[in-house]
């Protein structure tokens, strides 16, 4: 059953007008429950995707995913390697976190 705007991800400007969205509703593309999405410094969008158990990185030149990490598909015996995800900071190899520069 495809319940609308479940996996969803909007950006909207200042009035509050859409000004881009994510909204795939099958497939691998589908996300399940998002709650949280970020921008990286390149353009890409990090995406915790909860109930598909995995982080997405998305590119909205294109929207699609073009990375993950973890799987939207439960398999019975296979353990999740990530559950549920809860949030994500980014750790550059000079030891900073480029989209939270004042608390790196």
């Amino acid at each position: 059953m495809t319940r609308p705007a479940e996996g969803r991800v909007i950006e909207f400007n200042r009035q509050g007008h859409i000004t881009w969205r994510y909204d795939a509703t099958t497939g691998d593309a589908m996300l399940k429950k998002p709650s949280l999405a970020e921008q990286l410094p390149n353009g890409l969008l990090m995406v915790n995707d909860d109930y598909r158990d995995r982080v997405v990185v998305i590119d909205p030149a294109i929207n699609s995913i073009v990375w993950q990490y973890g799987s939207p598909i439960r398999l019975a015996l296979r353990r999740a390697l990530i559950s549920i995800p809860d949030g994500f900071d980014l750790l550059e190899a000079n030891r900073t976190t480029p989209t939270h520069p004042q608390t790196g």
